[in-house]
């Protein structure tokens, strides 16, 4: 069997959906993205989303921020994570300890 490593690769989509209350992903457009011409939008932003996806995007000072900003929040979540771990087995360690622990019952 060969060890070959596999590359992972990912797609991209740009869709413009109607503003609903049960709408939970995306950001809300500006007043002039109307259904006329959302498509145009759509368009548009892929053409210039295109022009953006290089490899030598990745070598700006903009975009070694956002990963900086990006790896930032994961060890944050990661220490939240952990906190909220040793918090939930102090929580169970003192609920154990409440109880009253009866290993036998007195007759009579």
């Amino acid at each position: 069997m060969d060890n070959i490593t596999q590359h992972k690769s990912f797609l991209w989509h740009l869709d413009f959906e109607p503003f609903t209350w049960h709408t939970f992903y995306g950001e809300q457009c500006p007043p002039f993205v109307t259904e006329e011409n959302k498509e145009a939008w759509r368009r548009y932003l892929t053409k210039v989303i295109k022009k953006h996806l290089k490899e030598e995007v990745m070598n700006t000072p903009e975009f070694r921020d956002i990963e900086l900003q990006i790896r930032e929040e994961k060890l944050l979540r990661i220490k939240w994570d952990e906190k909220r771990k040793r918090s939930m087995e102090k929580q169970r360690y003192r609920a154990k300890m409440e109880r009253p622990r009866i290993n036998y019952i007195p007759k009579g």
